[in-house]
This record gives structure tokens, sequence and C-alpha cells, in this order.
């Protein structure tokens, strides 16, 4: 399974937080029903 790391999750807020998730779910098309596309997410 593959990660990401966010630093400054501080900065970060939901919207930009739901973006992230829509990307990674159209990257990685088979897993788009699993939030961030199935990754890791380390904040």
């Amino acid at each position: 399974s593959a990660d990401l790391i966010i630093d400054e999750k501080s900065m970060l807020g939901l919207r930009q937080l739901s973006w992230i998730d829509d990307r990674l779910r159209e990257a990685f098309p088979n897993r788009n029903e699993e939030f961030f596309g199935g990754l890791n997410i380390l904040l």
C-alpha cells in the first residue's frame, strides 16, 4: 500500500482535503470507492 504525507496540516482546510481526495480517486480508478484512493494519509 502507498502512503501520502501531508506536512503543515494546519494550513489545509476541508475544501483542500476534499480536492486531494477527489484527485486521488481519479488517479486510482480501481479504488475510487475508498477515501483518498485507498492511500494511507499521514498528517
